[in-house]
């Protein structure tokens, strides 16, 4: 039997082309396309941010923050927007069992010291927003650096590692459910 993902399968009973596969590809496209723009609207962003909810919201907004620091406020924009139409593929394509556990495996370790290390900085920034700036923060009176930002414990190359770690095998494990040119925006 053909294997299923390819284009050319054929049907395990006739032999025929699987015209269904084809549908099935079509219609996975079809959602994804709509999930990438609904993504961008307001009302998209308040169904995604009930949908990952309040932790996974503030995340995102950490991330954003960072993006804005080292970048600029345009690219932190931009980078919150590619988050979510991200957010929503990634969806459809577990929706529709194209990422299963199995597939996926492999990327919980690199995913969870990510999320600990964002934590970290969520951490720190709430005990900033409490008060406890550090002091020479506080005499210079200049706003908290990226650094600061991530939690003075935290490792920003460390961080950065994992960031690249994360990229490769986010786009290992896309690349074959997103066109060349999807894949090439990422």
């Amino acid at each position: 039997m053909a294997d299923p993902n390819t284009l050319g399968a054929k049907h395990s009973m006739t032999g025929q082309p699987d015209t269904t596969h084809k549908r099935s590809n079509l219609l996975t496209r079809a959602k994804k396309f709509v999930a990438s723009k609904t993504a961008g609207t307001s009302m998209g962003k308040r169904v995604i941010n009930n949908m990952i909810g309040d932790e996974s919201e503030e995340i995102v907004n950490t991330l954003t923050k960072i993006v804005e620091q080292v970048k600029s406020p345009k690219e932190a924009k931009a980078s919150k927007e590619f988050l979510y139409k991200l957010a929503t593929k990634l969806n459809v394509m577990v929706e529709e069992k194209r990422l299963t556990e199995e597939n996926t495996a492999h990327a919980e370790i690199p995913f969870k010291n990510f999320g600990v290390q964002i934590l970290k900085a969520l951490e720190d920034s709430i005990n900033m927003k409490e008060g406890k700036k550090s002091r020479q923060s506080a005499k210079s009176g200049s706003r908290p650096s990226v650094r600061g930002s991530l939690g003075g414990c935290t490792n920003v190359r460390t961080l950065r590692g994992n960031v690249e770690r994360i990229r490769h095998i986010v786009e290992n494990l896309l690349k074959p459910h997103l066109q060349p040119k999807n894949f090439e925006k990422m």
